[in-house]
């Protein structure tokens, strides 16, 4: 089941990006660091993100919160959509990651045509998944900084096809 998240969901979101960070970074972030990455680390970012009032997507399943997808507008383009955030557990399958991203990508698409996502460039299970809704390199990179590492992340475009049919959901 996917739904909005609400104000008491914090602390769960906390705990799956903390999770995801740790299973996602392992080999890219020094051992020291990934082991401080626990919910009460990220607990405060996102109080924030529910008190500003983010849109975020959240997945559920067996009533625990095992993924989340945070999105809005693109403040570098303010005519595209941006997945600010996304992290889904392991444990979820891929049905469930397709929810979750279905839920997303219907809001996105009533406001944008086209919508961004920033991914690490070697994090393949994360481009597959933006691949089979759609999104294509589109030749924009940078490098970020994540926990004070620096890390080379690649831009992810979905547009709609030009003849008016949905590439994501051929």
């Amino acid at each position: 089941m996917t739904r909005a998240a609400l104000p008491g969901d914090a602390l769960s979101l906390a705990g799956v990006k903390s999770r995801y960070m740790r299973a996602l970074y392992r080999g890219y972030l020094p051992a020291e660091l990934l082991k401080q990455l626990h919910e009460t680390y990220y607990l405060e970012q996102a109080q924030g993100w529910l008190k500003e009032g983010r849109q975020i997507e959240v997945l559920e399943t067996d009533g625990a919160v095992t993924g989340f997808v945070m999105y809005g507008a693109d403040p570098e383009e303010k005519d595209c959509g941006l997945i600010l955030e996304e992290a889904i557990l392991p444990v979820s399958g891929s049905m469930d990651k397709a929810m979750l991203m279905n839920a997303v990508m219907r809001k996105l698409k009533a406001q944008y045509a086209r919508v961004h996502v920033w991914t690490m460039r070697d994090n393949f299970r994360a481009r597959f998944l933006f691949d089979n809704f759609g999104f294509r390199r589109d030749g924009a990179q940078r490098s970020m900084i994540v926990e004070g590492q620096t890390m080379d992340v690649i831009r992810l475009t979905y547009a709609a096809a030009q003849d008016g049919t949905d590439a994501a959901d051929e």
